[in-house]
């Protein structure tokens, strides 16, 4: 066999198609109800202190549009996310790997590019 499936986890699965990012070697991704990554060790929820402010204020039915930024000359991994009142992603929460810390707040994104040979990242709506 040229290459197979393993299932490392399960209840665990991506909110939408660019909800997910790598970011010093590890995978973070945004659940329809929580934030995991992916180390060498397997999968592991990402424990969020502003986890109400997010996911109560999620529009469950544009779920889909989430957008997962990693921005690494600051060490941060973004999430944008469809707040309930809206139909496109126009709030966002961050992740400082380095601090381990979040923030929260409202900024329009639906597309991202970390840093590359175009220069600093690029966020665009």
């Amino acid at each position: 066999y040229i290459f197979g499936f393993n299932k490392l986890s399960s209840g665990c699965g991506l909110i939408g198609p660019h909800a997910a990012a790598v970011m010093r070697g590890n995978v973070y991704w945004m659940n329809s109800g929580n934030f995991f990554f992916m180390s060498g060790s397997g999968v592991s929820v990402l424990p969020c202190s502003v986890w109400d402010v997010v996911f109560q204020n999620l529009n469950s039915t544009h779920q889909h549009k989430c957008v997962a930024a990693p921005n690494s000359t600051f060490d941060e991994m973004w999430f944008f996310y469809p707040s309930a009142s809206a139909t496109e992603c126009d709030s966002y929460v961050k992740f400082n790997l380095e601090e381990q810390s979040w923030d929260y707040g409202t900024m329009q994104r639906s597309a991202w590019i970390d840093q590359s040979v175009l220069g600093q990242p690029i966020g665009a709506t």
